[in-house]
């Protein structure tokens, strides 16, 4: 049962809730932006609790998901603390619009397979192999704060910069959300990918590719694949001055390559294997009739290579944005 305290007044000047309690837990409430991996390491240290998901996810089992052990059975109880919908605190807060950044089923079919425990565990999953942060971000924190918190939109995949300041975002390694704030982690021990990150600072293809992926993944478009794929073929056609049907997977690649640099494709496309990366295979299934799983990075990716502007890309691609049915 969900004990709700009354909200009040923080350090920063902004109303937040007080914690209110799930079992023998107090939960904290849920921040803008806040990734749900790192708000379950929050919840942990407050509770001292030992920091691993697992620990924490199994006293709020105990409360409110006593017959299940994924981590996304917990969602509707999350969505409840912080007082917002279920499907916000989805879009907002996980992976999951990264994960089904195409072709997501609407709000009602969303809440049908959270009650699933064959398929809900898509909702807690992470989107990369690393967890990123900015330092810059985690300064401000503990200055208005006096915490930093771990941000959802660093950690979808394509992110290699911070928005708000401009500078490479920090990988680090799996788990260090729940384990640690990320003002706790030192620069200097940033994981290697995290030189690719810093390398591609000022690669005008990569800031755009990485622009459009976050609008994609970030929850804010509902695309369907095949209007994309159409799209992007169209595109494909007029740049290489063809007919439509005339195009043909090596010409896509040609274009590709002429943009594409491996250090991007090594941290965009962290799930696909090297050789798909090689040889651009997820544009033979974006464009030319394979829509298997297409990920809004690999969708990215192409659109970066055909439009002239991030603007350009995002507005073409919003324009076949359709808002999800709740």
């Amino acid at each position: 049962m969900i004990q709700m305290k009354p909200s009040k007044q923080s350090t920063a000047g902004q109303v937040v809730s007080a914690p209110c309690r799930i079992g023998d837990l107090e939960l904290l409430s849920l921040i803008s932006g806040e990734w749900l991996n790192g708000y379950c390491g929050r919840i942990a240290r407050f509770n001292s609790l030992k920091p691993t998901l697992r620990e924490v996810t199994s006293h709020l089992h105990q409360a409110v998901a006593p017959n299940s052990s994924a981590p996304a059975a917990l969602i509707p109880a999350f969505s409840k603390a912080a007082g917002i919908d279920v499907l916000t605190v989805l879009l907002n807060h996980t992976m999951w619009p990264a994960i089904r950044a195409t072709n997501r089923p609407s709000g009602p079919e969303i809440l049908e397979l959270l009650a699933d425990p064959e398929t809900r565990t898509v909702f807690s999953k992470p989107a990369r192999r690393e967890e990123w942060f900015c330092p810059a971000c985690a300064s401000e924190d503990m200055a208005s704060l006096h915490f930093s918190f771990w941000r959802r939109d660093h950690q979808l995949p394509g992110s290699f910069r911070c928005n708000a300041h401009g500078c490479a975002l920090s990988a680090t390694e799996r788990n260090s959300a729940i384990k640690h704030m990320p003002h706790e982690l030192a620069v200097s021990n940033a994981l290697p990918i995290s030189g690719k990150a810093r390398s591609l600072l000022n690669d005008l293809f990569a800031q755009r590719a990485s622009d459009i992926a976050n609008a994609i993944n970030s929850g804010r478009l509902n695309l369907e694949v095949e209007d994309v794929a159409t799209l992007l073929l169209a595109r494909a056609a007029m740049r290489l001055e063809l007919e439509a049907d005339a195009v043909s997977p090596d010409d896509v690649k040609a274009l590709l390559r002429r943009h594409v640099k491996s250090k991007w494709g090594q941290l965009a496309l962290q799930y696909g294997s090297s050789q798909a990366r090689d040889r651009f295979a997820f544009a033979d299934r974006l464009l030319f009739g394979n829509y298997g799983a297409i990920s809004g990075a690999a969708v990215a990716i192409v659109a970066a290579a055909l439009f002239q502007s991030t603007d350009d890309a995002i507005a073409a691609l919003t324009r076949l944005s359709t808002p999800i049915e709740r």
